[in-house]
C-alpha cells in the first residue's frame, strides 16, 4: 500500500526547494554588490553586468527571481530598482544581514550539503569536511573571518533594536560582553546609557581591531578590551556578564564551564545575561529550530529549551531568574543570579 497522490503536497514541498534556489541568488547578488549599486539609481541589467564583469542574460535570470521574491523591483526594458527589503543586503546598512548570507551561503554551504553525515555520525560536517573546527578555519582565513565579524555586527544591531527597548541597563554600573567581537552590543548599551562602563573580551587575535573600534567611537573613555579565554578563566569585577549566541556555539559541557567561570568570579547579586534562542514546544515553525541546524552542521553546540538553560545554570552553581521573551524570536534574555 502506497499514499494517495496529493498535488497539494507535492506544490508545498517543492516551494521549499524554491527556497533554496533563491538563497542561491541571493548569495549571487550579495558577491556582486547589487544592492549597493541599485541604491545609488534604478539600472539596466546590462549596465549592472559591465559594472560587475558578469554575462547579462545570466545575471538577468538572477536577479528576474530576486525581484519575484520582492528583493528587487524590474521595470520595463530589464531596468531594477532597490526596494525597502534590499536595505538588508547592503553592505553599509545598519543591521545588514548581507556579510551573514555570504558566511553561510559561502564557506558554512559545504557542511550544510554534507548535513547528513552530521545526522548519521553525530559529528560537526564543517569539521569532516574541512579537517578543521570552524574556529580554526577563521583562524586559518582571516578575510573570512573579517567578514564574519562584521555579520556578527550586523546580526547586533539588528537585534538591539530589540534588546535595548526591553531591558533596563541603568541598574549595572559595569557590564562586559563575553566573546563580544568588535564591540557592537556593548557600544549600543553604552551609547543609552551613559553611566555604565564596560570592557569586550575576547580571543587575542580578535582584540587589536575591536581597540581601533573603540579609539573611533565616543566611548574610549568608558569602554576597555580584555584579551582572554572563557573556558580558562573570565575577569572579576563587572555587574553584568553579557553572553550573546556565544553558548549555543558549545557542547553542555563546554557551556557549563563557561557559567562556572563565570560563577567563580561574580560577587552576590551579580548577574549573566545570556542572548540565545529559546525553542519552544510544537509543530510551529520557530527561527531557533532552524539555526539549530546550523549548529548541527557548523558547530558542536544546539539551540535550547528552556528547561535545557535552567539546567546549564543550575549546574554552574547560578541561580535561575528567568527569561524574558524581547519580541525577537532568534534571541530571548535568559538570566542568571550569583545567589
Amino acid at each position: 500500500m502506497k499514499p494517495a497522490f496529493s498535488a497539494e503536497s507535492s506544490a508545498r514541498i517543492l516551494s521549499h526547494l524554491y527556497g533554496y534556489q533563491l538563497a542561491h541568488c541571493l548569495h549571487v547578488v550579495s558577491e556582486l554588490n547589487i544592492a549597493e549599486l541599485l541604491f545609488e539609481s534604478p539600472r539596466p541589467v546590462d549596465e549592472l553586468a559591465a559594472l560587475t564583469g558578469t554575462h547579462a542574460p545570466s545575471l538577468y535570470r538572477v536577479l528576474r527571481v530576486t525581484a519575484a521574491a520582492g528583493v528587487f523591483e524590474e521595470t520595463e526594458g530589464r531596468v531594477f530598482r532597490f526596494t525597502p527589503d534590499a536595505t538588508a543586503l547592503h553592505g553599509d546598512a545598519e543591521g545588514s544581514v548581507k556579510p551573514y548570507f555570504q558566511a553561510i551561503m559561502g564557506e558554512h554551504s559545504h557542511a550544510f550539503a554534507n548535513l547528513l553525515h552530521s545526522v548519521r555520525t553525530g559529528e560537526t560536517a564543517f569539521d569532516a569536511y574541512y579537517s578543521m573546527d570552524v574556529w580554526e578555519f577563521y583562524g586559518k582565513h582571516p578575510e573570512e573571518a573579517f567578514r564574519f565579524n562584521k555579520a556578527m555586527a550586523g546580526l547586533t544591531q539588528y537585534y538591539s533594536h530589540a534588546l535595548l527597548p526591553a531591558y533596563d541597563f541603568s541598574r549595572f554600573r559595569t557590564v562586559i560582553d563575553i566573546g563580544g567581537g568588535n564591540g557592537a552590543l556593548l557600544f549600543a548599551i553604552l551609547g543609552a546609557y551613559p553611566t555604565v562602563y564596560g570592557a569586550i573580551f575576547d580571543a587575542p587575535a580578535v582584540i587589536p581591531e575591536t581597540e581601533k573600534l573603540i579609539l573611533a567611537s565616543p566611548f574610549q573613555d568608558r569602554c576597555t578590551t580584555i584579551a582572554g579565554n572563557f573556558f580558562e578563566a573570565i575577569p572579576i569585577g563587572y555587574d553584568a556578564y553579557l553572553l550573546k549566541f556565544i553558548l549555543h556555539d558549545w557542547s553542555d559541557d563546554d557551556c557549563v564551564v563557561i557559567l562556572r567561570n563565570c560563577a567563580e568570579v561574580m560577587a552576590v547579586g551579580n548577574r549573566v545575561l545570556i542572548l540565545d534562542s529559546v525553542i519552544p514546544s510544537g509543530n510551529y515553525p520557530h527561527a531557533g529550530k532552524y539555526t539549530d541546524v546550523t549548529m548541527l552542521a557548523c558547530t558542536r553546540g544546539r539551540e535550547r529549551s528552556a528547561v535545557d538553560f535552567r539546567q546549564l545554570i543550575e549546574a554552574a552553581g547560578l541561580h535561575f531568574a528567568g527569561i524574558s521573551d524581547i519580541g525577537q524570536e532568534e534571541m530571548y534574555l535568559i538570566e542568571a543570579v550569583k545567589a
